[in-house]
């Protein structure tokens, strides 16, 4: 009996999932080749997984027939299936995103998760639907819905040897699939028409209820990126989805991500079919997507998430796993002041720990970030917690004098070496402006070379203050200044005349006029 991908790390190569994991294990969830990889492994000829043509599906919903067991559909339908090199001839979306989608969803029972085609007609809807603010999906993409992906057991409950390794491998590396930056999965959390039409004491459990779904609905809120020049990365089928307050595009909410001992606390309130056995095994996939996702992974992306306040109050939780991380990006959600200042806390606590020492970007534009979260931020800065720092997004929030200033004041005492600052689209007036430009020619802002400033509320007045610090060589390093392309006048003439003279490119943004 041959395997032929011993070079794939497994669960079980990686050790204890308590234990730290390899260096390689966050490239599972971030490089191509790791979902290549998974697919080429097979056991005496059998393939651990098979995805499933989009196309094929498309028209099984059509004729709304129920889908046989990989092994059955094989034999009737090989053609059903796509293989690696037809995959990878496929175009790519953006990022190099693959077309690849995982279904998530409740099977209705052992004998078959979907024996009225339901769960997959409405599926194909799905496909057909385009989200908001989102490209459609493909003409062609690969599917992993498991009943057909993965060896699945005869009507006597038995599998081949060869069936029963290759279903193994596949299992100790589910968390691919949902976890994967570049995958898309679909969620089929509503229940089916059949389901939603008895009464509630007779139904099976819902999909929240479930253990399996429960685990690949949250990875699959780890690493996704979100685009309008993309097809939407995660999709609710029948759920809501949120209007973004900064950008108009509707995004799912997404999950944040709970520790590993919080999160088997919850699954041990799910149903598993098989019991507490199937609890610990999803439970240490969890821990071990977690460990080594955030371990080794150098952005943590979660912008247009639909977050708030608490959803950053959990993530902070998991802050001292992410030991690399360089970029944490946190725009177009709800964070407030107090959403701020948990950041800025645990910023503090993780540095301290000596995690997040080479933090070079925070993004917290287009939020509800004012004075008082911007003080906790520069609070951080005064302490040297964010001593890497090079570029902070603020813009499109509530910030307004006092947190410019406190801003300001921290960058100075603590010889930041802040190299990108935007803070345009806040309410910054003249008493700001004064206090940047103030530091400016007192020696700070020494490494500043790009300074954003546009859609404030400061009037003639700052923007001399501003030309006349720039005209006294204060920011010795700026080559960018944004402002309104609106100015008029001596206020635009001035600044004009300060930059040209020292070969900085005043850049302008047009006011927009409700």
């Amino acid at each position: 009996m041959g395997c032929s991908c011993s070079t794939y790390p497994s669960a079980r190569d990686q050790g204890d999932p308590g234990e730290p994991l390899r260096p390689e294990s966050a490239q599972l969830y971030t490089e191509a080749a790791s979902i290549w990889q998974a697919l080429s492994c097979s056991h005496g000829g059998v393939l651990e997984v098979r995805l499933l043509r989009g196309t094929w599906l498309r028209e099984r919903a059509r004729l709304r027939l129920p889908v046989p067991r990989r092994q059955d559909l094989e034999k009737e339908a090989p053609e059903a299936f796509i293989d690696v090199a037809a995959l990878q001839a496929l175009p790519t979306g953006q990022w190099g995103k693959l077309p690849i989608v995982a279904v998530s969803y409740a099977w209705e029972s052992a004998e078959h998760p979907d024996p009225r085609c339901e769960q997959l007609v409405a599926l194909v809807d799905a496909f057909e639907t385009t989200p908001s603010g989102s490209k459609p999906l493909p003409s062609e993409f690969g599917v992993f819905f498991d009943w057909m992906s993965l060896c699945q057991k005869d009507a006597e409950g038995h599998r081949s040897q060869e069936e029963q390794l290759a279903f193994d491998e596949a299992l100790k590396r589910m968390q691919l699939w949902y976890a994967h930056a570049l995958t898309t999965v679909y969620l089929l959390t509503a229940p089916t028409p059949t389901a939603a039409s008895l009464p509630v004491e007779g139904r099976a459990p819902a999909y929240s209820e479930r253990g399996w779904p429960t685990f690949e609905s949250a990875v699959a809120c780890l690493a996704k990126k979100s685009s309008s020049n993309c097809w939407a990365p995660l999709v609710d089928v029948g759920h809501p989805r949120s209007v973004c307050d900064a950008c108009g595009q509707v995004h799912l909410k997404r999950v944040p991500p709970l520790v590993p001992d919080k999160f088997q606390r919850q699954l041990e309130l799910c149903h598993f079919t098989n019991g507490k056995s199937d609890c610990e095994v999803v439970a240490g996939l969890y821990r071990q997507t977690v460990l080594g996702y955030f371990s080794e992974t150098s952005e943590l992306y979660v912008g247009s998430a639909g977050w708030g306040d608490p959803d950053v109050e959990i993530l902070a939780e998991v802050l001292p796993f992410c030991t690399h991380v360089t970029h944490i990006i946190l725009s177009e959600n709800h964070i407030t002041d107090r959403g701020a200042s948990t950041i800025a806390e645990a910023l503090k606590a993780s540095v301290k720990g000596g995690v997040l020492t080479n933090l070079i970007k925070l993004c917290l534009h287009s939020n509800q970030v004012g004075d008082d979260g911007v003080l906790a931020l520069s609070n951080a800065i005064r302490e040297r917690a964010l001593m890497s720092l090079q570029i902070l997004v603020l813009r499109n929030n509530r910030i307004g004098d006092t947190g410019a200033a406190a801003l300001v004041s921290a960058c100075a005492a603590s010889d930041s070496g802040l190299q990108r600052l935007f803070l345009g689209d806040n309410r910054i007036d003249d008493a700001g402006i004064g206090a940047i430009a103030d530091a400016a020619r007192a020696g700070a802002w020494a490494k500043l070379c790009k300074l954003s400033l546009d859609r404030n509320a400061f009037s003639e007045r700052g923007a001399s203050m501003l030309a006349q610090a720039l005209s006294s060589s204060a920011f010795l390093s700026l080559v960018e200044l944004t402002m309104d392309r609106s100015m008029q006048g001596s206020m635009h003439d001035g600044l004009r005349d300060a930059c040209e003279s020292r070969k900085i490119d005043l850049k302008g943004r047009a006011i927009e006029i409700s």
